[in-house]
């Protein structure tokens, strides 16, 4: 009897190890089928006949008139090569996105999609044509720098494309504006990575006016902050010259120093009196030394550290 039972007891342990066993080759089965449905990520640009349904040309959502026609221009040629109605949209957050795009101008779309895209190192005229996985941007340092970018894209790749377009990602092409100052100097640094610190409300203005003459000039564009992270930078308005009505501008601890007495003025004629003497009429790299002094009085003007 105990014989038995033991035998009785072998089968049914048996049964149960072999049905679990198959459960656990359903279970890996099901795993397989669902990883191999998982799409593969798309790299690069394609635009076709098959692929028009997927694509869109993307603009800023408030972008003005001149890149609103640029955008719609290109993408009635683009219509036209690939004889298929193409989409236009923007980058408003409730519009849908595409599986392939062409962003033109400045837009979301890097901040949405993750993707860095720095279109003004190239300088306002200059421009930026790049794929980053299946989307192409053309944008440019101004919209003066786009347009030119896609009458660029229009003539070297368009106009020589047959029944489509087919762009590698990390593709780019970039086209880099001349500057008549193309390096500013502080005792021999160069400050293209400087920030433009202020420390009132009134010197906001000034920031912005020295942040865009920088930029058109030297192509360098500066970030505006009120927070001092006592790194080399322009400083607007943190001290006062003794004397009443002045403006000074004087290199120290490596950083450019902008400071006036002016209630007039203010600092924001402190920083057009510099721009007017040393940027708006020079050519060619600037070096300002350490010991750099410039103190207009009004009636006449003082510099020490510059020939």
């Amino acid at each position: 009897m105990k014989r038995y039972f033991a035998a009785a007891l072998a089968l049914a342990l048996l049964a149960l190890f072999s049905a679990c066993s198959n459960k656990t080759i359903d279970s890996t089965a099901e795993n397989t089928d669902e990883v191999n449905s998982i799409e593969t990520e798309v790299s690069g640009f394609h635009l076709n006949a098959e692929t028009s349904q997927e694509f869109a040309v993307i603009r800023g959502d408030m972008s003005n008139d001149i890149i609103t026609k640029s955008a719609v221009s290109l993408r009635n040629e683009l219509a036209e090569l690939i004889g298929s109605e193409i989409k236009i949209s923007t980058d408003w957050e409730k519009n849908p996105s595409y599986k392939y795009e062409i962003i033109v101008g400045d837009t979301l779309r890097p901040e949405q999609l993750g993707d860095d895209i720095d279109f003004r190192s190239v300088g306002e005229k200059g421009y930026l044509i790049t794929c980053r996985g299946s989307c192409l941007y053309i944008c440019g340092g101004s919209d003066e720098g786009t347009v030119k970018g896609v009458d660029w894209f229009k003539e070297n790749i368009l106009y020589a494309a047959k029944d489509g377009i087919e762009l590698e990602n990390g593709y780019s092409y970039r086209q880099e504006q001349q500057y008549d100052i193309p390096a500013l100097l502080v005792s021999s640094t160069d400050t293209k990575d400087w920030n433009i610190v202020y420390n009132s409300a009134g010197a906001k203005n000034a920031a912005l006016l020295l942040q865009d003459t920088l930029y058109k000039i030297t192509g360098c564009w500066h970030e505006i902050t009120t927070e001092d992270s006592g790194e080399p930078a322009f400083y607007l308005g943190y001290t006062v010259p003794e004397l009443t009505g002045i403006f000074r501008v004087y290199v120290q601890n490596g950083s450019l120093w902008f400071s006036t007495s002016s209630k007039q003025s203010g600092i924001e004629g402190c920083v057009t009196a510099f721009l007017n003497t040393y940027i708006y009429s020079n050519t060619g790299a600037i070096n300002f030394p350490d010991g750099f002094e410039y103190t207009d009085l009004g009636d006449y003007i003082i510099v020490h550290g510059l020939n």
